[in-house]
């Protein structure tokens, strides 16, 4: 509300794309300000998984058009997404540059989940788990020469 410090950013999130029209018009000026709309962008669980190379690519492009149609209400940050596309199939370099071209949109920023897998000599998670993604872990995909690499439009 007004009465907040007028450099903070309230952050919301909505992690689920079916919900962000009950945002519209909720938290806007000039009883609020400084909102910014946080959304959790994943294309590797259900219903995603089982879709073709060429869907996962066209669903991260769209994504720049929803942030647009959102952003004209609160400033979009897209706080989470992950280079992987699924358990059966992953797309590879072309998705993560669709993704990243998309997010660009993104007036708030974007932020990828998550920088590095804690694992064993083994190769398992801090859980005991087999990590089998290592799309997952964006430190060791950004120290591979045909890593995957969310920077790499820009230069």
């Amino acid at each position: 509300r007004r009465h907040s410090h007028p450099e903070a950013l309230v952050v919301f999130n909505e992690l689920y794309e079916r919900y962000f029209t009950w945002w519209r018009d909720a938290l806007r000026e000039p009883a609020y300000y400084n909102v910014v709309m946080d959304w959790h962008l994943y294309n590797w669980q259900a219903p995603y998984t089982e879709e073709s190379r060429s869907r996962h690519i066209t669903d991260a492009m769209a994504w720049s058009g929803l942030i647009d149609m959102y952003s004209v209400q609160h400033p979009i940050m897209v706080g989470e997404w992950s280079m992987s596309t699924g358990t059966s199939m992953q797309v590879g370099q072309v998705f993560v540059d669709a993704c990243a071209v998309a997010f660009r949109r993104a007036s708030a920023g974007w932020y990828l989940w998550n920088w590095k897998i804690q694992r064993t000599e083994e190769g398992k998670g801090e859980l005991g788990l087999t990590v089998r993604y290592d799309q997952w872990d964006v430190q060791q995909q950004m120290g591979l020469a045909d890593g995957l690499n969310p920077l790499r439009l820009d230069g």
